[in-house]
């Protein structure tokens, strides 16, 4: 959060014409996100990463490192 404080501190003390010049250098490297991007349904969502992802057969197997804590 220091970084931040201190980024204000110092946008305070540029002059107009330099901050134009930071704004539009702000606005070149942050993504433009479009609306339409941000609507997205649940719909859309459900599903979207299956087969990206291997899950070994023996997932919920007991692990051998626990044997002696379970009855």
């Amino acid at each position: 959060m220091e970084l931040r404080q201190q980024l204000h501190r110092d946008i305070e003390l540029l002059p107009e014409s330099v901050l134009i010049m930071v704004s539009d250098f702000i606005s070149l490297n942050t993504p433009q996100i479009s609306e339409a991007q941000t609507k997205r349904t649940r719909e859309e969502f459900l599903g979207c990463m299956r087969g990206q992802f291997n899950m070994a057969e023996d997932f919920d197997a007991p692990l051998d490192d626990f044997k002696e804590y379970m009855p």
